[in-house]
């Protein structure tokens, strides 16, 4: 583990539109089209995460600004998670703490256990479509559309 908290994590901050909303801070990366939701303790290590601070200084950080202690091992898993969303580069060798093994630590401390949150976000065609699936704007642009209603009910 001496490797893990040694390393120091470089946040990407370019490609990516950061919106603040009231519990956490919703991160659009246009690379790839994802929505990640980051709560407070990964918002704060992204943004300190700039190549020069280790585990422990991003703990330190953590504990300063929500008040609590905050343990090394909840740094690693949003350091993971944040790698893992392409947003953080963690350089990470050793295996880390299982989610299980992070959210029992998470739920003692009274914090949440998803620290990021990642879904794809849709394309514009499919953002436009009445068809919440993008199913019909799909089949339509190749050839197919809707049968013809009959009457009404």
């Amino acid at each position: 583990m001496k490797g893990i908290r040694s390393m120091k994590p470089l946040a990407r901050k370019n490609d990516v539109i950061v919106e603040e909303l009231p519990g956490e801070t919703v991160v659009f990366d246009k690379r790839n089209n994802k929505v990640h939701c980051l709560n407070s303790i990964a918002l704060t290590v992204w943004e300190n995460a700039n190549g020069k601070r280790s585990v422990a200084d991003l703990a330190r950080i953590v504990s300063a600004e929500s008040g609590n202690p905050c343990e090394e091992s909840v740094i690693e898993s949003a350091i993971e998670q944040l790698a893992e969303a392409g947003l953080i580069k963690a350089g990470i060798t050793e295996k880390l703490l299982s989610r299980r093994e992070v959210g029992r630590k998470l739920a003692l401390a009274g914090s949440c256990a998803a620290l990021v949150a990642t879904i794809t976000a849709p394309t514009p065609a499919k953002a436009s479509s009445q068809d919440p699936t993008g199913w019909h704007t799909a089949h339509r642009s190749a050839g197919w559309s809707w049968p013809a209603q009959t009457g009404t009910h």
